[in-house]
């Protein structure tokens, strides 16, 4: 779990996980980017779509 600060909005963060990363490569500063995963199988409800936002360390 991260706390993520958002480049387009300074003033807004988030709390997520980093994924595709060992914890102990996660570091302040560190360039991630947002990507969404679909949880409506856990929401019990077809009906209702859950979209989670997590991030992963962008690709040099």
């Amino acid at each position: 779990m991260a706390m993520v600060e958002l480049a387009e909005e300074p003033d807004t963060r988030l709390i997520s996980n980093v994924v595709d990363v060992s914890p102990d490569e996660i570091h302040v500063g560190m360039a991630v980017e947002v990507f969404f995963e679909d949880w409506t199988a856990l929401s019990g409800e077809e009906d209702s779509r859950v979209w989670l936002p997590l991030f992963r360390p962008v690709k040099n």
